[in-house]
């Protein structure tokens, strides 16, 4: 059905974009007049290539059609390159179209910068990862777009005819499959495009996918319902574009594709990564708790808590004495200082009165008291004759003997026991 796209190489295609110029509006203007039709019908038409409603030829023709006229796939052919022609913009299509586009490892090309898709029920692990093989088996393929890019950033090495090699980068993909239509008592073969994607900030989707095939094989597109006979495979919103000739298509509204068992599917165990999305192999992400993480991932978000040397988010990781400590050793072998604030482990605390400190605050702050030996911050600490006391010590002793005493009398704000009370 494609005959002019070079299959399994590098394509490059210039499309119309909009505004077509005054001299591409006269230039139709006198292909209609000597078909027979009045140029003036084309004020019914938007002189632009393209709208939501179709392609210029494609919205002429439906006029053309309520006017009473017939205009034959020349003459649109002949319009629409007149349109083409004279369009004020251009865009530029770098593609490539494969018919052998799986292998038996990974099943079609999904790693970044292959195409704009990311992640897909299509790609090794997901539910229809067998489609790719199957669409292959029918007849299918892979239609791929890219972008130059610099070496440093480019993913894919490829070539034009007679052009030195560059580097590209992927922008966005779909499939293009086999199907047939009936008309004028007669099948005609034709193809559909199913299940575009684009990568995010590109405009690359599937209808541009299929402006770009139909221009690029002189044919037209339409929007049609898809079914897969056989339910093998999943379709984007059960839709496709249907490339063919315009007066072969433009009646049609739906088709189905036929998606035979081909019996294949990745050996390859790819998931994705729970904190990008991203896909892997299975053997290339660590295991934290219940997720699989990329070594990219690993490298930005996650550190080894230095005490259980388990992975940690980094932002939730908790700094113990000058070490990362995942959240749970922190919350279970680590106290922060009632003195200075910081956190310590456990094992290295001291007790100051009612309270744990570290060592340094320790060292620095902390105060004996000499009838009890425990220690207390220096605010919980007293001088009586001399003799650094805790609180307690110092009002419930005596001043005279110094035993212990539990109801000492107090004498001139002093404290003492009955037998050395001054009375």
């Amino acid at each position: 059905m494609l005959t002019k796209i070079k299959f399994g190489e590098l394509n490059h295609c210039l499309i119309a974009a909009n505004g077509i110029e005054p001299d591409g509006i006269a230039r139709i203007a006198e292909l209609l007049e000597s078909a027979g039709i009045p140029a003036e019908v084309m004020s019914c038409v938007e002189p632009v290539w393209t709208t939501k409603r179709g392609t210029y030829p494609k919205r002429l023709a439906k006029v053309l059609k309520k006017s009473g006229y017939l205009a034959s796939p020349a003459l649109l052919g002949a319009i629409g390159q007149a349109a083409a022609d004279n369009c004020s913009r251009a865009e530029e299509f770098w593609f490539r179209v494969d018919p052998l586009f799986t292998n038996e490892e990974t099943g079609f090309p999904y790693e970044p910068g292959e195409h704009g898709d990311d992640s897909s029920c299509y790609h090794p692990g997901g539910q229809y990862d067998h489609a790719p093989y199957d669409i292959e088996e029918s007849g299918g393929m892979l239609l791929r777009t890219f972008e130059p890019e610099t070496p440093e950033y480019g993913y894919h090495f490829d070539y034009l005819p007679g052009e030195p090699g560059r580097y590209y980068s992927g922008v966005g993909r779909c499939f293009i499959v086999p199907t047939y239509v009936a008309g004028d008592g007669d099948y005609h073969d034709v193809v559909v495009m199913i299940n575009g994607y684009c990568r995010h900030g590109y405009s690359h989707d599937l209808l541009k996918l299929a402006r770009l095939v139909a221009t690029a094989e002189g044919l037209a597109y339409r929007k049609v319902a898809v079914r897969d006979h056989w339910r093998r495979i999943y379709v984007n919103n059960d839709s496709g574009y249907l490339i063919g000739p315009w007066e072969v298509i433009s009646d049609v509204k739906s088709v189905d594709i036929h998606i035979t068992n081909s019996g294949r599917t990745p050996s390859k165990v790819v998931r994705s990564c729970d904190s990008c999305g991203l896909r892997y192999e299975e053997e290339d992400l660590t295991a934290i708790g219940d997720d699989l993480i990329c070594p990219d991932c690993l490298r930005i978000d996650y550190i080894r808590c230095e005490r259980c040397e388990e992975w940690a988010l980094k932002r939730i990781a908790t700094d113990v004495a000058g070490e990362q400590w995942c959240r749970n050793c922190a919350d279970e072998f680590a106290v922060e200082c009632a003195r200075c604030g910081e956190r310590h482990p456990e094992v290295e605390m001291y007790k100051v009165s009612r309270e744990s400190w570290c060592e340094t605050c320790y060292d620095m702050y902390a105060a004996a008291c000499r009838a009890c030996g425990s220690y207390y911050a220096p605010e919980e600490i007293c001088e009586v004759d001399g003799i650094t006391l805790c609180w307690d010590c110092a009002h419930n002793r005596c001043a005279q003997c110094g035993e212990s005493v539990d109801r000492p009398l107090k004498i001139d704000d002093r404290p003492y026991c009955r037998q050395c009370a001054p009375v």
